[in-house]
């Protein structure tokens, strides 16, 4: 932003892909972190865990990776792709 004085900052593709980079962050931080947590206490020695907490985990985590690449899809794109 420095180097080009803020050019590529009043365009509206920036503005979108900036905000898709701070949702991708609040999103790995709320959603990611948490179900990650979860597995982890789920698999630990020791902790007798069902099949059915296991697999809702798995599917939270399965749909929060599939956000995640979505989301840098959109990014690519966006970046590829620059509209005004």
């Amino acid at each position: 932003m420095a180097i080009t004085n803020g050019a590529f900052g009043e365009q509206l593709w920036f503005r979108i892909k900036f905000g898709l980079v701070i949702l991708i962050i609040v999103n790995g931080l709320a959603i990611g972190r948490r179900q990650g947590t979860k597995l982890r206490k789920l698999l630990a020695p020791g902790n007798e865990s069902t099949d059915a907490k296991l697999l809702k985990v798995k599917s939270r985590l399965n749909w929060f990776h599939i956000s995640q690449i979505t989301l840098f899809t959109i990014i690519f794109v966006l970046s590829v792709f620059k509209f005004n």
